[in-house]
């Protein structure tokens, strides 16, 4: 996964450290390639995962529900 320097640096600022912010604007390339840089991020206080984004890798699964009605809690409501 490639990381642009600018995220790391939005990522940075966000959390209100200003200052590591600006250091990491100076410092680093203009991107970075996970995992191979991972020890750089966290030298500035950025685990990887939290540059990821919000939503999770499931490889596609869905959450219980989700694709479609679920059959068992159709059944018990049909029973109330």
């Amino acid at each position: 996964m490639r990381v642009s320097k600018q995220q790391v640096v939005e990522f940075i600022r966000g959390r209100g450290d200003g200052e590591r912010a600006d250091r990491a604007e100076s410092e680093l390339p203009d991107v970075l390639d996970l995992p191979a840089d991972e020890a750089t991020l966290l030298g500035y206080g950025v685990n990887p995962i939290d540059l990821a984004g919000d939503e999770p890798d499931h490889a596609g699964a869905s959450p219980r529900g989700e694709s479609g009605a679920d059959t068992d809690d159709a059944d018990v409501a049909e029973d109330r």
